[in-house]
């Protein structure tokens, strides 16, 4: 073998090894160059429809994904706005009255209303869509 093609060999074997034993970037560090959220999931979900969940890897999602009328105060447990601004309960405490952000939209800019939930209440406790907790609602 001529010395020079040892020698570049050489220099190619070591530069593989010296790469190839640089730490990689982690997951996390990944995610703060880059500015993005990674989360675990057990498994992959078996469904994204917020009225058919029925597990706790789905409902990791779905809370990211999703807000409802309320949130809750992860330190008090009550509840805190989040569709709604803000809602009144009648004083015999059987009527709700939600008042929507009027700056809430979907992703494709359409403005969310009252009816986007009403269809969707109506949808969870549908018979035919047969949601597994549906009865919690009756």
């Amino acid at each position: 073998m001529q010395p020079r093609l040892r020698t570049a060999l050489g220099l190619l074997a070591g530069l593989f090894i010296f790469t190839s034993c640089a730490p990689r970037e982690t997951p996390v560090e990944e995610g703060i160059r880059t500015q993005t959220l990674l989360v675990g999931n057990q498994n992959e979900p078996a469904t994204l429809d917020p009225a058919l969940i029925d597990a706790a890897t789905d409902m990791n999602i779905s809370v990211a994904l999703f807000e409802g009328l309320t949130c809750y105060d992860e330190k008090t447990g009550g509840p805190v706005p989040g569709v709604a601004e803000r809602w009144d309960i009648s004083p015999d405490g059987l009527t709700y009255t939600f008042h929507l952000r009027p700056t809430a939209t979907w992703s494709n800019g359409d403005r969310v209303t009252a009816g986007d939930f009403a269809y969707s209440f109506q949808r969870l406790l549908s018979p035919a869509l047969g949601s597994t907790y549906a009865y919690m609602l009756w």
